[in-house]
């Protein structure tokens, strides 16, 4: 993971210094897309806060907080994120709203470049 985190390109880690001074708040408002936002409580980059301001802020967003996780609620407690990722994808694909083609598109990528984990999609109801 610290190699991995080495990799950061330089304009990210610059970004992420810069958070605060950042607003992004009149784009993220605008958003039409269903939102899952996912955040360990101890991550001391990603700050669970923002999950909070998403939601607050995102009229299709909601949120997941993981009590006792870092940086990667997905390496974590894969059970949890799976199954809960499972269910907003779900809902998303069910919605049939705009957003369903970027999920697709999301699964598609994880599926290449992550394919030890596993994510199945149930047909709702």
């Amino acid at each position: 993971m610290i190699a991995f985190n080495c990799m950061t390109p330089q304009f990210t880690s610059l970004a992420i210094t810069l958070r605060e001074a950042l607003d992004f708040t009149p784009i993220i408002s605008k958003l039409d897309i269903p939102i899952l936002a996912t955040y360990g409580m101890k991550d001391a980059v990603a700050l669970p806060i923002a999950g909070e301001h998403i939601v607050a802020s995102c009229r299709n967003a909601s949120a997941s907080f993981y009590e006792g996780v870092d940086h990667a609620p997905l390496i974590e407690r894969p059970e949890r994120f799976n199954r809960e990722l499972n269910a907003f994808a779900t809902r998303a694909l069910s919605g049939k709203r705009r957003g369903a083609a970027r999920l697709l598109t999301l699964l598609a990528w994880a599926r290449v470049h992550r394919p030890q984990a596993r994510l199945t999609l149930s047909s709702g109801g």
